[in-house]
């Protein structure tokens, strides 16, 4: 076990920053941008941003786009976990993800090719993954929410005491195998060797048969983009200043002035 006040996020970070060595000593093709997002916590508004732009910083986001949300999370039961079989736990290795809380990784006429392309980058790796839906939020949510690609999926490293709280509301430090950075790593490794090459589908897939079931109607997604994208104004004035936080009386006048502001311009 790793005992970190920070698991999440920066086990995850240290995992990129090793793909990226590897990627330069390997050279395996594809394009590939890592993009390291602010303000995760508040509503994921970094991601939120790229996709309402449809674009990272070098790329444009198009229906062949394949995006892979890398975080350490809780992974907590829900109704959706239970009712497919699919408890996760802290013990079984990285999980691939399927959802987050009620919003499926899927849209209604195409194939998500991000997880059979997961799914079988474990099997050919012979990797111990879980697979299937989770809880709460993550950078997944924006992209689902703004429909930009099919192909999003997340890759979860099990964090007990996440954000160093326990169950029982005592504070504890975020707890994470080793084993699972070692996993996930491996796992993303396969995954980019394996891109540009035909994606067979995979029969342990979950998002077809779960979507027809658990799909937001649309009065819920127009209310969940209306929410973000409010979130997302609220944040802007704080990412385009590089300021989380005002240090004083006047900046945190024209902080709230900006808040204001961007509110107004987001209805």
């Amino acid at each position: 076990m790793m005992f970190m006040r920070s698991a999440d996020n920066l086990a995850t970070s240290a995992i990129m920053l090793e793909l990226i060595e590897w990627l330069i000593s390997t050279s395996p093709g594809g394009n590939i941008t890592f993009i390291f997002n602010k303000l995760e916590e508040v509503r994921q508004v970094s991601a939120t941003g790229i996709a309402k732009r449809k674009h990272t910083m070098s790329e444009p986001i198009d229906q062949n786009t394949f995006i892979i949300i890398l975080e350490a999370a809780s992974v907590e039961p829900t109704p959706l976990s239970e009712a497919v079989h699919k408890k996760m736990t802290y013990t079984d290795g990285p999980v691939i993800r399927v959802s987050d809380g009620d919003i499926v990784y899927q849209q209604s006429d195409k194939t998500n090719q991000a997880e059979h392309l997961a799914l079988n980058a474990a099997a050919n790796a012979r990797l111990e993954i879980q697979h299937g839906p989770l809880t709460n939020n993550c950078n997944s949510t924006p992209h689902i929410l703004f429909g930009n690609t099919p192909h999003v999926i997340g890759v979860t490293i099990p964090c007990e005491h996440k954000h160093n709280f326990t169950n029982e509301g005592t504070f504890e430090h975020e707890a994470i195998r080793i084993s699972d950075l070692h996993t996930t790593t491996k796992l993303l490794q396969q995954m980019i060797t394996d891109i540009d090459a035909p994606i067979k589908r995979n029969t342990s897939a979950l998002l077809e048969q779960i979507y027809p079931v658990y799909r937001l109607d649309l009065q819920s997604l127009t209310s969940k983009r209306k929410l973000w994208s409010q979130s997302y104004a609220w944040a802007l004035p704080r990412l385009q200043s590089g300021r989380l936080f005002p240090t004083n009386q006047l900046s945190a006048t024209r902080l709230r002035l900006k808040h204001i502001k961007a509110s107004i311009q987001s209805r």
